[in-house]
């Protein structure tokens, strides 16, 4: 759970969250399912949004509403 909150929160360093992963022996297959679930989300927006939130057509209709 911790994990993948690290993972959400953009302003975490990618590289403790590796090494916290390996100090309580996640194994593998378990830290790319966490990576592959909290990564999502993010990965989703961002093509939703395009090349950047000032380029993105969907973004000026949600700010006009």
């Amino acid at each position: 759970m911790m994990l993948a909150l690290g993972i959400v929160c953009p302003i975490t360093p990618s590289d403790l969250i590796t090494s916290s992963a390996a100090f309580i022996k996640l194994e593998y297959r378990k830290f790319m399912a966490v990576i592959a679930a909290s990564d999502a989300p993010m990965i989703f927006l961002y093509g939703f949004l395009g090349t950047g939130f000032s380029d993105s057509a969907y973004l000026k209709v949600f700010s006009l509403i």
